[in-house]
């Protein structure tokens, strides 16, 4: 007998990996001012800006949308106070997207609060099957997302 479409997809690791990442989004959500109520298209933009800032380049690479799409972002997170571009140092030609310190403020109260997802992980699992489960996630992810930093 064929198993019907819910059992099927209830198993899928994608799935379960967007459960957990729609959870993750409700946490921050929960904790008040963390999400600022920015469009998913934004939010995508600061986490793949790296802390020390990233070239519009390597952003649009990482989130496969072109510099013209990273630039409009940047531009709509520049007006609201969570970046600003300043001139790359190794390249003249080049500017860094970097974080203000309403920005920088933002991605720490963000880890923060995985930080306590880690660690409720870890009494729900226990240290071993976190660590295990850590272990596994960053291999797939590396995998699927070579690229990212």
């Amino acid at each position: 007998m064929q198993e019907n479409l819910d059992q099927r997809r209830s198993r899928l690791i994608g799935r379960l990996v967007t459960r957990l990442s729609m959870a993750y989004q409700r946490r921050l959500e929960e904790r008040g001012n963390v999400s600022h109520n920015l469009p998913p298209a934004q939010k995508s933009l600061l986490v793949h800006i790296e802390a020390e800032g990233s070239r519009v380049t390597a952003l649009a690479e990482r989130l496969r949308i072109s510099k013209q799409a990273v630039s409009k972002l940047v531009q709509e997170l520049e007006a609201q106070g969570y970046v600003t571009r300043q001139p790359d140092e190794t390249d003249g030609r080049a500017m860094r997207v970097c974080f203000t310190r309403r920005g920088r403020d933002l991605v720490q109260d963000t880890v923060s609060v995985f930080e306590a997802l880690d660690q409720e992980a870890v009494k729900v699992l226990g240290k071993q099957d976190a660590a295990a489960l850590r272990s596994l996630l960053e291999r797939w992810a590396a995998h699927l997302d070579p690229k990212a930093f």
